[in-house]
């Protein structure tokens, strides 16, 4: 976000380095110009993937559609609820946001980007009437939809499906691919939706300005910033050498000592653990993360 805002190329070892706004403000300086500022351009023929986006079309085409890269949510509502008014805001929000309805094509096994005229971008929104069910039955069937397994080349990132519990009372169950969103781009995304369906509730269109880039812009922009893979001299490319050096004659899995043996193939499931996490272990872990130069997601994968 920073690189992004100022036009700088400020590296992660860098933040980690000045982890307080006093410490890196002099380091924004010296990094001016690093990188072009990000606008939006004239579009090839061929929108080639971020880089984000491969690696994760790459794990689609190696182990095949899955939920695993599903981001998914279930918002109960309470009250009146305009139904066709919200199918229309959701549509205001798939046709504002060109990344929600983009598939991944792959003529000649080079992915593209391809983009879905608004009119055609059907993202599979149903109304189902669950006044009778029982709870269990209600959790099933948003569970189903939650783990929809997205075919990246034929359809848009995006379900969603509302169930009707009672007169006064719906879940609005929404789920994205992770190649089209992620923990930031969500707060957009619902923020433009609550705006659109204001405006359809009050018979308008939403009111609101053109966005100034789409997420293509920022694909093509960072391929002109980083160059190509191949190209060792290219920015991407150095990257890419140096963790090949660094990661050389690594074994391709640790020998821990896990509780029972490795599956033939991962299968990805899960479950979760409640665990009291007070303010001050939190603090402590933050303080660790500090200590040496990571984050608290490296700390507590080490532990």
């Amino acid at each position: 976000a920073i690189n992004a805002a100022m036009g700088t190329g400020l590296s992660v070892g860098t933040v980690f380095d000045a982890p307080t706004v006093a410490m890196l403000a002099p380091r924004l300086g010296r990094e001016a110009g690093g990188l072009e500022p990000l606008v939006a351009t004239p579009r090839p023929a061929t929108v080639p993937l971020s880089f984000g986006q491969s690696r994760l079309w790459f794990i689609d085409q190696l182990q095949g559609p899955s939920p695993v890269y599903n981001m998914a949510t279930a918002l109960r509502i309470g009250g009146g609820l305009d139904v066709d008014a919200l199918n229309a805001a959701l549509s205001d929000v798939v046709s504002r946001h060109e990344s929600l309805r983009t598939v991944i094509t792959a003529p000649e096994g080079i992915p593209q980007q391809v983009v879905v005229p608004a009119a055609r971008a059907e993202f599979g929104w149903d109304v189902a009437d669950a006044r009778a069910w029982s709870a269990g039955r209600l959790g099933e069937a948003i569970e189903e939809t939650a783990r929809h397994a997205f075919d990246l080349a034929t359809e848009i990132p995006l379900r969603a499906r509302l169930f009707r519990v009672s007169d006064d009372e719906h879940v609005l169950v929404g789920v994205v691919h992770h190649i089209a969103a992620d923990g930031w781009s969500i707060i957009p995304l619902v923020r433009d939706l609550g705006v659109a369906y204001a405006g359809r509730c009050a018979g308008e269109p939403p009111q609101w300005a053109p966005l100034a880039v789409q997420y293509i812009d920022y694909a093509l922009w960072q391929r002109r910033q980083f160059g190509d893979l191949e190209d060792r001299d290219s920015r991407i490319g150095a990257q890419v050498a140096y963790w090949q050096e660094a990661l050389a004659g690594m074994p391709e899995r640790l020998a821990l000592p896990t509780d029972r043996p490795y599956p033939a193939v991962a299968d990805h499931r899960g479950a979760r653990v409640d665990v009291d996490w007070p303010a001050e272990l939190q603090q402590r872990v933050r303080e660790v993360a500090r200590e040496h130069n990571a984050t608290n997601f490296m700390v507590m994968q080490a532990a």
